[in-house]
């Protein structure tokens, strides 16, 4: 059960590298933006542990509702950070448009 975080902690971890890498690139590194995206980074990984929270409080308390919270929290992030690191990727080396747009286009769908 731990193992689910694993995914989306490298996930973030690499959206934060690609995102300075892209800042570098376009000759835009600004510290508001930087210290905005790492606060909502830490919102993200405090999402995931207060889902952790709550799924053993349930399992603690022996109540069942069904609902995988933690897994479901893990995949919502995985998305968004896998969709931010391929449009980080894109500013970097438009050609990889051909290969992701279709991509892209999908996870955007999925979480509306």
């Amino acid at each position: 059960m731990y193992t689910y975080a694993l995914f989306p902690f490298i996930l973030i971890g690499f959206d934060i590298i690609t995102g300075l890498t892209k800042a570098v690139y376009k000759k835009k590194m600004n510290s508001t933006k930087l210290r905005k995206g790492l606060f909502a980074k830490i919102g993200e990984i405090l999402a995931i542990c207060a889902c952790w929270i709550f799924d053993f409080g349930l399992a603690y308390y022996k109540i069942d509702l069904n609902i995988p919270l933690y897994q479901i929290c893990c995949v919502y992030v995985s998305f968004m950070e896998m969709l931010s690191i391929i449009e980080n990727l894109l500013v970097l080396n438009p050609n990889l448009k051909k290969i992701f747009n279709n991509f892209i286009d999908k996870i955007k769908e999925s979480l509306k």
